[in-house]
């Protein structure tokens, strides 16, 4: 939790406040009122979790962030995927997801695929870099962080094993919802 809280401070994601004498740093969300904090531990909770929806259901709607790497690889459990993150997800919550390429595999495709089903289930959308539904301010794509973020061996590595991309979900909303329809 300490990493990631530095992490998001130095991207400028998440404001770093200290009160008074207190070494404590806070993390307010900009999506949430619940903070974070790094010191004692954070009051955050991390569980691991069986995709499914009636595993999903003790958590409904309490995810303000669900970050997620390399969960695509099996097209047979992107619809259990969706309708849990769907399910776990907080109305105003994100998921942050992650995929890495590697020998004998196409990260677009995949991608792509699972998409389709996010599109097809509709309780999730992407949240595209730039619009008013993006939640960071400093940050204007997550790509982008990541590669600059590499050094040059581990891009070689990278783009020698099909590259990487990075998205956001976040619960569809009501208006977007009955669009799709």
């Amino acid at each position: 939790l300490g990493l990631a809280r530095r992490n998001l401070e130095r991207n400028g994601i998440f404001p770093s406040s200290k009160s008074g004498g207190d070494t404590t740093d806070t993390i307010t969300t900009t999506s949430s009122s619940s903070n974070i904090s790094s010191s004692s531990g954070g009051n955050g909770e991390v569980a691991g979790l069986q995709w499914g929806l009636m595993d999903a259901s003790d958590y409904y709607d309490t995810a303000d962030i669900i970050i997620g790497s390399d969960l695509t690889y099996n097209s047979g459990n992107w619809r259990v995927l969706v309708e849990t993150l769907g399910s776990v997800l907080a109305p105003d919550g994100i998921v942050i997801y992650l995929t890495l390429g590697h020998s004998g595999f196409n990260v677009e495709g995949e991608i792509n695929g699972f998409l389709t089903v996010v599109e097809s289930v509709g309780e999730l959308e992407v949240v595209k870099e730039g619009s008013e539904q993006w939640p960071f301010q400093n940050i204007k794509s997550l790509t982008r962080l990541l590669g600059d973020s590499l050094g040059r061996e581990e891009k070689e590595v990278v783009a020698g094993t099909g590259g990487y991309k990075v998205l956001m979900l976040r619960k569809r909303s009501k208006k977007s919802f009955k669009k799709s329809r």
